[in-house]
């Protein structure tokens, strides 16, 4: 099991090993030195110098955040990194965090989350999301959840288990297995509902004060650079390893395990796709963003079916337009 700050120490760890000392970050836990919807604006303004987050959380700021770190139903963890290193979206990135006065480097995108756990309702269906008050990830799920006649809730991972216990929300995510099994979310639930069709992953970023960065010489910058890639790669083989192990131990819990049919699955998708067009109508960078994920998912098609079912993750059956 596992605090995703573990993923923050290696980041640090790297940067102190690969600059023998030369460059040292000091990590504070959320809520330490501001509350944790405010670190992008933290960093911005130079209170901290990094700020470790996840795009999506910024997508009152430009609707792109919100596919920058999660595209439900659409792009897994492999999905993102290839994306993100070979397919133009880093690039991508940048440039929307650079109008918000950071530099970004991502470190990790997260496995699927674990799912929504709930209080006394199975989710076989559709329908059975009538009425449901569910905590959920991204602006995107809070408007599908909307849509099929539940209310999506946003709050920190930290007030989860305490919204459950005290019926606040009927059902709740909050990141992969081994994190939801550290929230303890089995001893306030009954039914674990998979699949995790709202974020088959999740992108996590290091934004650093754009001046700080720029005071950087060369050769610190491209430690960091590189801090980060040691970060994604190594962070992928340890969030799998404490998911097995967390996995194992909720089951024991007698939690019983539910999952969403096909024709629900299909019906999503094309609810998320009416989102998306609505974004990409509103939001120029939404649209970039969402036009260069949807052109890797449609080159990679054929590619991902020939190599199924060794391959990874799911074509999708129809596409948003997108200009």
């Amino acid at each position: 099991v596992m605090d995703l700050s573990i993923i923050d120490e290696f980041f640090i760890e790297q940067v102190r090993e690969m600059s023998a000392g030369r460059l040292n970050i000091t990590l504070f836990t959320a809520g330490e030195l501001v509350p944790a919807f405010e670190v992008l604006d933290a960093a911005a303004a130079g209170v901290v110098q990094v700020a470790s987050e996840a795009p999506t959380y910024w997508a009152g700021k430009n609707a792109a955040f919100d596919i920058l770190g999660i595209n439900p139903m659409a792009m897994t963890t492999l999905d993102y990194i290839t994306w993100l290193y070979e397919g133009g979206g880093l690039e991508l990135m940048r440039e929307i965090y650079a109008q918000h006065g950071v530099h970004v480097i991502p470190t990790t995108v997260l496995p699927p989350d674990s799912g929504f756990h709930t209080v006394d309702v199975p989710l076989r269906t559709i329908a059975d999301f009538e009425g449901m008050a569910l905590r959920a990830p991204s602006a995107s799920i809070i408007w599908l959840l909307d849509q099929i006649g539940a209310k999506g809730v946003k709050m920190p991972g930290g007030e989860v288990y305490m919204a459950l216990e005290l019926g606040t929300v009927d059902g709740a995510e909050f990141s992969t297995s081994s994190t939801s099994y550290l929230l303890k979310l089995h001893e306030v639930t009954r039914y674990w509902n998979t699949p995790a069709w709202f974020a088959p992953a999740t992108v996590i970023t290091k934004s650093i004060n754009m001046d700080a960065w720029e005071a950087l010489p060369d050769d610190l910058k491209a430690i960091v650079e590189a801090a980060g890639k040691a970060t994604m790669t190594w962070s992928q083989s340890f969030l799998r390893i404490r998911d097995i192990e967390a996995t194992e131990r909720m089951l024991a819990h007698d939690l019983i395990h539910v999952t969403l049919d096909e024709e629900s699955l299909l019906k999503i998708e094309g609810l998320m796709n009416q989102w998306h067009e609505k974004q990409a109508a509103a939001c120029p960078d939404y649209a970039r963003v969402l036009k260069s994920q949807m052109e890797f998912l449609k080159a990679f098609r054929t590619q991902r079916e020939m190599d199924a079912p060794f391959g990874f993750g799911r074509n999708l059956t129809a596409f948003p337009e997108v200009q």
